[in-house]
């Protein structure tokens, strides 16, 4: 049986320590800390623990962390002859998402590779997966063309056959507003026009959010001139 698929009260005492235990380290700073504890129990932990413990890294933006616990996963996975949930991808996606080094390195790039990883490894991604991605670009705007990464992440979800949710488009909006929202800077709000007559193509209602985020461009760009 694989460990990684266990359950049982016994189990469930053990994960809430383990948990309890690798988010004070995160919250100490002591993350390599938590990720050698999290390896060195890996094999009695089960699938909703080994969540929780990548969502305690994506929380503190170690995106590092949460792809070598993934690597440990996969490799038990292996040996059993399983394969790793979504959730668990998910979540170094959010780490990805949420990671400094998203912003001021590569980080985007390998954030994109998530995607490739989940591929080879037979899991499909869901619009939780391109939502997370899309925050990701969302978080390199400064460093990238989010526009342009943002209409890929669309572009691969048609092509797999996902639905964008509206916090997908909010998040695309909420991107291009982020080098500017006039015309003599990063042209956001024609951008914003542009999204919501592509949601309207794809039936997907705007928000309250999602005019809350263009009046506040509108507000930007009228003080920008």
């Amino acid at each position: 049986s694989n460990p990684l698929s266990g359950a049982g009260a016994e189990a469930d005492n053990e994960g809430g320590d383990l948990r309890a235990s690798v988010r004070g380290l995160c919250l100490e700073g002591k993350v390599e800390d938590a990720l050698e504890l999290f390896r060195a129990d890996l094999r009695n932990v089960t699938y909703p623990l080994c969540t929780d413990v990548m969502r305690e890294f994506a929380e503190v933006g170690r995106s590092d962390c949460a792809q070598a616990a993934l690597l440990h996963m996969q490799m038990i996975s292996v040996e059993n002859g399983e394969v790793l949930e979504r959730a668990v991808y998910n979540e170094l996606m959010l780490a990805y998402a949420r990671d400094e080094a998203t912003i001021a390195d590569d980080g985007i790039e390998q954030a994109f590779l998530v995607l490739d990883l989940m591929k080879r490894a037979g899991v499909e991604p869901d619009v939780v997966t391109y939502n997370r991605l899309m925050e990701a670009c969302s978080a390199a705007a400064e460093s990238v063309d989010a526009w342009e990464r943002g209409l890929k992440v669309l572009d691969m979800m048609a092509e797999a056959g996902v639905t964008p949710a509206v916090e997908t488009f909010n998040t695309l909006i909420e991107a291009c507003g982020k080098c500017g929202w006039s015309k003599n800077t990063g042209n956001g709000l024609e951008k914003g026009a542009q999204i919501l007559a592509r949601m309207a193509e794809e039936r997907i209602s705007a928000t309250t959010d999602t005019f809350n985020i263009l009046m506040y461009g509108c507000a930007w760009a009228a003080g920008a001139g």
